[in-house]
């Protein structure tokens, strides 16, 4: 047993011997860390050092302006009748509205022609129980869409 332990200990010296070392030569020798012995045991401060960020630079992407009123449902929450009015940034010839349940299944879908860029329909789906659900209008051609939040209460 007492071998087991001795031999414990030097292989945690030898590798303590190591991480310190290891450390003062990863951080540059920018500080010597703070050994202090009190009886048996033995402390040591690493310190913890800061990378150079002087060097660094800020990057940014500008956003695409994106007209908010894309799609708009109204009133929200509902009885499960309610008016969608889509109005589109390009002029296009079909919408396709698709109503997703929160577990992400297609519960409703509909195709409509238009000619134009504006579009408002009332839509009535009443047979469907009460929940979040998520209606996705998509714009053909040039696929462009928008999903918003539906409440049915």
């Amino acid at each position: 047993m007492k071998k087991t332990f001795i031999s414990l200990a030097l292989f945690l010296t030898l590798l303590l011997t190591i991480a310190l070392q290891a450390f003062t030569s990863w951080a540059g020798n920018a500080g010597t860390p703070d050994v202090k012995k009190a009886d048996s045991i033995t402390y040591i401060d690493i310190g913890i050092y800061q990378p150079n960020v002087e060097n660094c630079y800020e990057m940014s992407v500008a956003d695409t302006v994106v007209k908010q009123d894309w799609l708009n449902v109204y009133p929200n929450p509902n009885s499960g009748q309610f008016t969608m009015e889509v109005n589109l940034q390009k002029a296009s010839k079909s919408l396709d509205i698709h109503i997703y349940d929160i577990a992400g299944k297609l519960v409703f879908y509909e195709q409509n022609n238009i000619n134009g860029s504006h579009f408002i329909q009332e839509l009535n789906v009443g047979f469907l129980g009460k929940g979040v659900y998520f209606i996705r209008a998509t714009s053909q051609p040039g696929n462009s869409f928008r999903t918003h939040r539906l409440i049915i209460f």
